[in-house]
């Protein structure tokens, strides 16, 4: 398995930090940074999502509905990429900094994914995350969401990337909402368009990497390296339906780390 320090790599390293040491500051905003994924993660994630997707469920409006599968894979994406933007930011900034609602499941929340403030200033950002297969070659930012995030005044996007069950994540730079009036707007047929940007052109614009390098050294050889597929999408899910009501306190309750929080969750879960 090739590694973000290999000498054939012609661009600087991806930087790897997963402990939580003093905050590295407003610089880490302009970097792309290797995240560290672990199974209590996914799982967290996964958690979030299957209590958002009952949520959501009860007044999900047609044109946003894919199906039960698509519906948990969708939201599994989007909470998967708001935790790996948290960790991101929190090494940047500290705990303290950060203001997010990753854990309210209770419907949807009308504020960006995450608020930081330092030195008498404020980001407010939303995090844009792509599980990579095979099949898919477009970077996708929902139109609707999108204008929600202009009227909610963020000042940019965290892209994320990964693939499914992976031990890493990249996360870009921060880049500016109004980029994506150069993205195209597509609709794949639920009256629900996207603004789409080809991988091939994503990632050297926006992860300052080819696509190639990013497909070849961090998607491909990992994925399902830390959780299984069916395991995330099918098993766990049933699992988390039981244990709803002492995940929900967890969240509730949580004032620590991220990380420190998925190792609880992941806890109460795998308990049985």
């Amino acid at each position: 398995m090739t590694t973000p320090t290999d000498a054939a790599m012609a661009t600087a390293p991806l930087v790897q930090n997963n402990s939580l040491p003093a905050p590295e500051g407003v610089e880490r905003l302009h970097e792309v940074r290797k995240i560290a994924l672990d199974r209590s993660l996914w799982v967290t994630a996964v958690a979030i999502a299957e209590l958002r997707t009952l949520a959501n469920d009860k007044i999900r409006v047609e044109n946003r509905d894919r199906g039960p599968a698509g519906n948990r894979a969708n939201d599994v994406q989007g909470v998967l990429g708001e935790i790996v933007a948290i960790i991101h930011l929190e090494k940047a900034f500290g705990l303290d900094a950060i203001c997010h609602d990753l854990f309210s499941v209770g419907g949807p929340v009308d504020d960006v994914d995450i608020s930081v403030s330092w030195d008498n200033r404020t980001e407010r950002l939303e995090a844009k995350c792509l599980i990579w297969d095979a099949s898919k070659r477009l970077f996708l930012i929902n139109d609707e969401a999108h204008a929600r995030s202009v009227k909610r005044e963020a000042s940019g996007y965290i892209p994320i990337i990964t693939s499914i069950g992976s031990d890493i994540a990249i996360a870009g730079p921060k880049f500016p909402i109004a980029s994506t009036s150069e993205w195209n707007i597509q609709d794949f047929g639920y009256n629900d368009p996207a603004r789409s940007i080809e991988l091939t052109r994503f990632c050297p614009t926006y992860l300052q990497r080819s696509w190639l390098e990013i497909r070849n050294k961090y998607l491909e050889n990992h994925a399902e390296s830390v959780c299984l597929k069916d395991d995330l999408l099918n098993i766990l899910p049933r699992k988390i339906v039981a244990h709803r009501h002492q995940i929900e306190a967890e969240l509730k309750t949580s004032t620590s780390s991220i990380r420190a929080l998925a190792e609880k969750i992941a806890s109460v879960i795998t308990a049985d």
